[in-house]
């Protein structure tokens, strides 16, 4: 079976295991194209339904390793978790900062020229609260 380069969109990919198998929608073997997608539709059932077992296994796993933990283990687990946390939030607060930087000297005494004009046309001395 050859495969034509650009002919992706009649494949259909799932995963089962740790492969991915494939699926092709067409002429399979003398079968009609619903015929195909039918037997597509099947194997992902059968898919879905091997996921959902891995799923649970992988749980029930990660419970086990969790209540065999000891308090020094699930101290560092808690640390480490942390410091991704903190790095995160250092990565989104340098986004931030590089993407809105604070103005400068120049335009702060520019927007506070502005403020006290503004103020002295409404007649007010700039210090009452609105």
């Amino acid at each position: 079976m050859s495969r034509r380069s650009g002919d992706a969109s009649n494949i259909i990919k799932f995963p089962i295991g740790r492969a991915v198998r494939e699926h092709r929608i067409g002429p399979l073997l003398g079968a009609t194209p619903e015929e195909a997608i039918e037997q597509s539709l099947v194997s992902m059932r059968r898919a879905i339904t091997t996921l959902r077992l891995q799923h649970s296994t992988q749980i029930l796993a990660s419970d086990r390793a969790r209540r065999k933990r000891t308090p020094e283990q699930q101290a560092r687990l808690v640390e480490q978790n942390m410091r991704r946390i903190y790095a995160r939030e250092e990565e989104d607060r340098a986004a931030e900062a590089a993407a809105a930087p604070p103005p400068n000297a120049g335009t702060r005494r520019a927007l506070r020229e502005l403020i006290d004009k503004w103020d002295a046309e409404a007649g007010g001395d700039g210090d009452s609260a609105a």
